[in-house]
């Protein structure tokens, strides 16, 4: 069953390739063939810094070479920051 994160967002391919390091080679062995293969003119950047096809975390991984400076590259150049979620609790009125 696929995993869907708790956030990702969607960059521009020609975004991404902008890392000095970029390679789709990277993505890890059972989706070689689908990272060889790029159609899509946007992919997802995942909340643990790999980068994939479509929403789901471990499905279709373009990118998995998560080092320093693809993080650093992911929150200087791309401005890539994952939000704090906040839930709400609403009081009771008596």
């Amino acid at each position: 069953m696929a995993i869907t994160g708790n956030y990702c967002k969607a960059y521009p391919l020609a975004q991404l390739q902008q890392f000095i390091n970029w390679n789709s080679s990277s993505a890890k062995p059972s989706d070689k063939e689908s990272a060889a293969e790029i159609t899509k003119p946007y992919l997802f950047l995942q909340e643990d810094y790999t980068v994939t096809e479509g929403i789901f975390r471990d499905e279709k991984i373009i990118f998995s070479n998560v080092t320093p400076e693809w993080i650093e590259f992911c929150k200087d150049i791309l401005h890539f920051e994952i939000p704090t979620f906040q839930t709400s609790v609403s009081k009771k009125t008596e």
